[in-house]
C-alpha cells in the first residue's frame, strides 16, 4: 500500500529527481512541479500530506503564493533549508 502524497516544488531539476527517488524509495507517492502556478492549483486540489517548497524560485512570488493555501485544516509549515551544493 502506497503512503501519502508528498509534493515537491522547486526549479532545480536535480533536486526534484533526488527528492522523487528518495521519497518513492520510502514508499511515498510524489507530485513534482517546477512551475509555481501549476503547483498552486495542484496542491489546492490534491492537498498533499507534505509540501517541500523552494520559496526562492526564479519567480519570487511562487513560494509565497503556495503558502497562501494555509488554513487551520491544511497547515503548511516553513522550515529554512540551506542551499544545496552539488559536487
Amino acid at each position: 500500500m502506497a503512503k501519502s502524497l508528498i509534493a515537491v516544488v522547486n526549479d532545480d531539476t536535480i533536486f526534484l529527481e533526488l527528492m522523487h527517488d528518495l521519497l518513492t524509495t520510502e514508499g511515498y507517492r510524489t507530485a513534482i512541479w517546477k512551475e509555481g502556478d501549476t503547483a498552486y492549483e495542484m496542491i489546492k486540489e490534491h492537498r498533499p500530506l507534505l509540501v517541500i517548497l523552494d520559496i526562492r524560485m526564479e519567480r519570487p512570488d511562487t513560494g509565497w503564493m503556495v503558502l497562501e493555501l494555509r488554513t487551520p485544516n491544511f497547515p503548511i509549515g516553513v522550515a529554512p533549508i540551506p542551499p544545496v551544493r552539488y559536487a
